[in-house]
């Protein structure tokens, strides 16, 4: 399980329960978790979102997270892939999160 960040950085739901950014980016790591997602075309697909919103998981939508709760070295780029790894680490988590949330159907179509 995610050990909880440092004081004033966000928790995964906090991230998640924050609009329809954070319900989006929620689909996106499910779907990764999952092993639904091996690319920007399949995880479009298994989040039921569009490609070019897939395309910017890193940028806009699980990065900025990653980053602010401090789990990625701020000297490094922050990178698709780093993103797919981070959803392996925390998969445990985020398909549960899923699973009590409503959006079940990312994990298994």
């Amino acid at each position: 399980l995610p050990t909880e960040p440092p004081a004033g950085r966000p928790t995964i739901h906090q991230w998640f329960a924050g609009g329809r950014r954070g319900e989006t980016a929620a689909r996106m790591a499910g779907a990764i978790a999952a092993g639904r997602a091996a690319n920007h075309d399949t995880l479009a697909t298994a989040a039921k979102c569009s490609r070019n919103t897939a395309v910017k998981v890193a940028e806009k939508y699980l990065g900025p997270l990653i980053r602010e709760r401090g789990e990625h070295a701020g000297n490094l780029p922050l990178t698709t892939q780093t993103v797919y790894r981070w959803c392996g680490e925390h998969a445990r988590y985020l398909i549960s999160w899923c699973r009590r949330n409503g959006h079940a159907d990312v994990l298994n179509g």
